[in-house]
């Protein structure tokens, strides 16, 4: 069970036409969509070019398309919490802040608790959305594998198929056998996920401090770090790193490239490795959840029950978010991996950890 559950919005996005009610979930959502428009416009900022000399950055991809994308997706989700779900997924899924942590925070904040088919179908778009924008910016990368492993070339993209195989089989056992008992952890109470998001917190800081340059003296062991490939253990327990992740506010992708980097892999490998090895997963749960989704209606059908449904408006609002957002955010993680400014995210976490846990506690 690579991904985690999430609560669908058909009602509060059908009150979107007449406006978002005025409570304080709301503000703070309107608030979030009013700094996307301003982040979108500073993003469109820059010099032009004189009569004599031709200034290129003005139709830079950060100009004529990140820039009004984001400021467009701001001003749509001024009335649709839809699409504010779409943009954290979409965000989160990359970003090591635990994309199913955030749902549940958002969740909290706008009051949406609705259940059945209606939460399945957004649940699979928005994670199929953040699957194509993986597919999308590792091209170049995923094309090659798919090519190598359907024609059994037995080369090195194989094996790196193989290796993705070998990280799937935990989660799959997770999935098969405790499926149900991992979903009774959403829809509860934000102590978890804050306690979840400070241990986020804590592995993101391990990777940074014990593993931070290459061939420099290990803080842990004491002997010199020199940063490996991949092999098949590693990617056996990367994927347990990944199986564990399925809480709400552990943060599958930080999970993942910390615990590759603690063993001592590449960052550049294990970002890319991250993302890749989630594809699979996250497609077999959107398949189950299409069986799910048919057999909820089917039974609903029969017994004669009114099961309303999510408006396709709203779910191509959400997948358009989550896509679109999922690449850049998949594009900006793999360059801050690279970097290795995990820590920053380490600390970004333990702030809205501790929040949860205080908010679970009735302090705030």
């Amino acid at each position: 069970m690579a991904t985690k559950q999430i609560k669908s919005t058909a009602e509060q996005f059908e009150k979107s036409s007449t406006g978002m009610p005025l409570e304080r979930g709301n503000f703070i959502a309107m608030a979030i969509a009013g700094a996307m428009i301003v982040l979108g416009f500073v993003l469109m900022l820059g010099s032009g070019s004189g009569t004599e000399e031709f200034n290129a950055d003005i139709f830079s991809t950060r100009r004529i398309v990140v820039g009004p994308a984001i400021a467009f997706l701001g001003f749509v989700a001024m009335g649709a919490d839809a699409l504010i779900l779409g943009i954290v997924q979409g965000l989160a899924e990359y970003l090591p802040i635990s994309s199913s942590g955030h749902l549940e925070i958002f969740r909290e904040f706008l009051g949406l608790d609705l259940s059945g088919a209606q939460s399945l179908q957004f649940d699979v778009m928005l994670h199929v959305a953040t699957v194509l924008s993986t597919i999308v910016i590792l091209w170049r990368e995923f094309w090659p594998l798919v090519v190598s492993f359907f024609t059994f070339r037995r080369d090195d993209r194989f094996m790196y198929v193989c290796k993705i195989l070998v990280s799937c089989i935990p989660i799959g056992i997770v999935g098969v056998c405790f499926k149900d008992t991992i979903e009774t952890f959403f829809g509860q109470e934000l102590t978890l996920v804050g306690v979840c998001l400070c241990v986020t917190a804590a592995l993101l800081s391990f990777s940074y401090f014990f593993r931070t340059r290459p061939l420099t003296t290990d803080r842990l062991t004491g002997r010199v770090y020199k940063p490996r490939d991949i092999n098949f253990v590693d990617a056996f327990v990367i994927g347990c790193a990944q199986a564990v992740a399925v809480l709400p506010g552990l943060s599958r992708s930080g999970t993942t490239i910390a615990t590759g980097i603690l063993i001592g892999d590449k960052r550049e490998q294990v970002a890319q490795f991250s993302f890749l090895m989630v594809i699979i997963p996250i497609l077999g749960e959107a398949l189950l959840d299409m069986k799910d989704i048919f057999s909820v209606e089917a039974i609903d059908a029969a017994a004669g029950a009114a099961t309303p449904e999510i408006g396709w408006a709203a779910i191509l609002t959400g997948f358009l978010a989550s896509f679109i957002v999922g690449c850049l955010a998949c594009k900006w993680m793999l360059s801050i991996v690279k970097k290795g400014k995990l820590v920053w995210f380490a600390v970004y976490c333990l702030i809205v950890g501790a929040l949860c846990i205080a908010k679970g506690y009735g302090v705030i």
